[in-house]
């Protein structure tokens, strides 16, 4: 059994299902311009009770439908109802639009990261606290909605600049178990392995590096455990790729 596998399999979770949340039919979406603000109602018309608000540039979940209203979920989150015309999904915007938004997000959160660490790093008890909230802010409202189109993105794209941005943050994004971003990261390595292996190789730092291929790793591990429905995969493409990894992790090992 190959090292990367075991080290794996040490760190293994359950993983619990979301709140009400079917990955299958719930989609990432924002407002449709030139909407600044849209009210959230608890039914699907403008009578019931406004339970929330949603904001430009805000991501939210939405269940899309042929009705003129669809159900949404905020990052609060507070569920509710907003006309359909108001919604723009995500996953329909261009590639360069995407890329972008991809990018502004990826950046602000290693940022984000950085001012997190600088103030721990610090024994700066106020801006630990401050730059926490805001990472945590951050992340809950954006950064890990996001990861819902990273996959399919870097997929049909193969954006290194995207894949980069992104391991950029993982050592700097305070939580030590993400499994939103690593199981993102873990797809999109299926289909575009060899610009990972690059991207990581890019990563000066061998601690960084080997931080962030472990977390490719299980990543990975976790798509294939939901495929085979056990601990171990044994699909031959899920051992080549796990191979891939550990080679990248025993190269970041002290004295190589």
């Amino acid at each position: 059994m190959i090292v990367h596998l075991k080290r794996l399999i040490t760190v293994i979770i359950i993983l619990l299902p979301g709140p009400k949340m079917r990955a299958q039919t719930w989609k990432i979406a924002q407002l449709r311009d030139p909407n600044p603000v849209v009210n959230v109602y608890n039914a699907a018309n403008d009578t019931s009770e406004k339970v929330a608000t949603i904001t430009k540039d805000e991501i939210f979940y939405c269940e899309p439908g042929n009705a003129g209203w669809w159900h949404v979920r905020t990052t609060k989150p507070i569920w509710g109802y907003i006309p359909k015309s108001q919604i723009q999904l995500i996953e329909e915007l261009s590639v360069a639009a995407q890329q972008k938004m991809l990018l502004s997000i990826f950046t602000t959160h290693r940022k984000l990261g950085t001012d997190f660490i600088s103030a721990y790093e610090s024994k700066d008890s106020v801006g630990y606290f401050v730059t926490i909230n805001k990472l945590d802010e951050h992340r809950d409202r954006v950064y890990r909605p996001i990861l819902n189109i990273f996959s399919n993105h870097v997929c049909k794209t193969g954006d290194t600049l995207v894949i980069r941005k992104l391991l950029e943050t993982v050592p700097v994004d305070g939580v030590m178990e993400s499994d939103a971003r690593d199981l993102a990261m873990g797809e999109a390595f299926i289909c575009k392995s060899d610009l990972f292996i690059n991207a990581l190789n890019s990563i000066n730092n061998k601690d960084d590096r080997f931080y962030v291929s472990f977390h490719i790793g299980f990543g990975l591990l976790q798509h294939y455990q939901k495929i085979e429905k056990q601990l171990m995969p044994k699909d031959p493409v899920f051992i080549k790729l796990a191979e891939k990894l550990d080679a990248v992790e025993k190269a970041s090992m002290p004295g190589n």
